[in-house]
């Protein structure tokens, strides 16, 4: 990759900078002056270090992996160039979960791999490198490989946290208190997507009407193509 751009686009390794930092240390290990560089200066985030080794240390894990996304966050939530594409969506999340192999695969090559094959059929076209294929085949083998996991039910002792749940006293309840068992759980999705659009996004909270209007077109559009797409399937068979 690097050789093919140094001699295409040697200039542009003047862009790179450089910086030290620590995934595993608070505040990502970035200098002041580092981390004022980046608010000032970056437009795009992405976040793909983490930790994915199943023997690694459990403190180090959640450092790198779960406070590092924190600090992320917090760290994109003051630049002042960032720009993220929530209110124009052009499709919606949907998930199917399955624990069959048969159906999994299926849906693998009519949502994933036929998708992927004829945008990069449009790329090719257009003169452009395909990419999603290639893309796919990789989601594809990590599927396979966190498959077991997520298709076997897995039991975790709270032993220690009743405990420390008990321990808190009345008066502290109210403060200190990580009971879930009754957290209204749609209430705290809600939450979580105005909290992202008023704090992360900084999107005007006064456009939600035509926000909610723009997302129902578009799931309007996703069901029409989906069942345009099932049809076209049936009717091949």
């Amino acid at each position: 990759l690097f050789h093919k751009l140094r001699e295409e686009q040697p200039s542009n390794f003047k862009k790179l900078v450089l910086i030290f930092g620590d995934v595993k240390e608070k505040g990502l290990g970035l200098s002041a002056a580092d981390r004022q560089m980046l608010i000032e200066r970056i437009t795009i985030v992405i976040h793909a270090a983490a930790s994915v080794r199943f023997n690694d240390n459990l403190k180090y894990v959640i450092f790198a992996n779960t406070r590092a996304t924190r600090d992320i966050c917090i760290l994109a939530q003051s630049m002042k160039n960032l720009k993220v594409p929530f209110e124009g969506i052009v499709w919606t999340i949907n998930q199917t979960i399955t624990d069959n192999f048969t159906l999994y695969y299926i849906l693998t090559i009519l949502l994933h791999m036929l998708p992927a094959m004829l945008i990069d059929l449009i790329l090719n076209f257009s003169g452009r490198r395909p990419i999603l294929v290639r893309l796919q085949r990789k989601v594809y083998v990590i599927n396979r490989a966190l498959g077991y996991y997520g298709c076997n039910e897995w039991k975790f002792s709270n032993v220690n946290s009743l405990a420390l749940m008990s321990s808190i006293s009345p008066d502290d309840w109210n403060t200190f208190s990580f009971n879930y068992s009754n957290c209204d759980l749609k209430a705290y999705a809600k939450n979580c997507i105005i909290g992202s659009k008023k704090f992360l996004l900084h999107e005007d909270m006064n456009r939600l009407d035509a926000a909610r209007a723009h997302r129902k077109r578009v799931h309007l559009f996703v069901k029409m193509v989906k069942s345009m797409v099932s049809i076209g399937v049936l009717w091949l068979i």
